[in-house]
């Protein structure tokens, strides 16, 4: 009876272990994957995109002239832009004369950039 008992428990011990959690070496493998994943993450926020707007400044009743992606982009001095592009900003605007339609500039550039776009007022565009 005891030998059965003892074969019970070493076999509970055994399939416990099997998934390494009492033997520590899951401990070790995450704390080596989080040395290589802060390297993976610094990298990664290098090179990750964003993308900023800005409205192009074109008016309703044909009233103010609209900046093209092309010659808005020379404001980002500096910044490397990856793409860019003219699109409606998504939201409903009131139908008056002299009032913005709501088209904008978005423009693709390195996280890294950001804080340059910001300064010469573009906003990061999140949808």
């Amino acid at each position: 009876m005891a030998k059965i008992v003892f074969i019970s428990i070493f076999s509970i011990y055994l399939a416990g272990c099997a998934s390494g959690h009492c033997r520590g070496q899951e401990n070790l493998t995450e704390a080596a994957k989080l040395k290589w994943q802060d390297a993976d993450v610094l990298k990664e926020q290098q090179n990750k995109r964003v993308k900023i707007f800005k409205p192009d400044g074109s008016l309703q009743c044909g009233m103010g002239q609209a900046l093209s992606p092309k010659s808005m982009s020379k404001q980002l001095s500096g910044v490397t832009v990856y793409n860019m592009k003219s699109q409606a900003d998504g939201f409903m605007h009131i139908q008056a004369c002299g009032t913005p339609t709501g088209q904008i500039n978005v423009f693709e550039i390195s996280l890294a950039d950001l804080e340059e776009a910001t300064k010469a007022g573009f906003k990061e565009w999140k949808k």
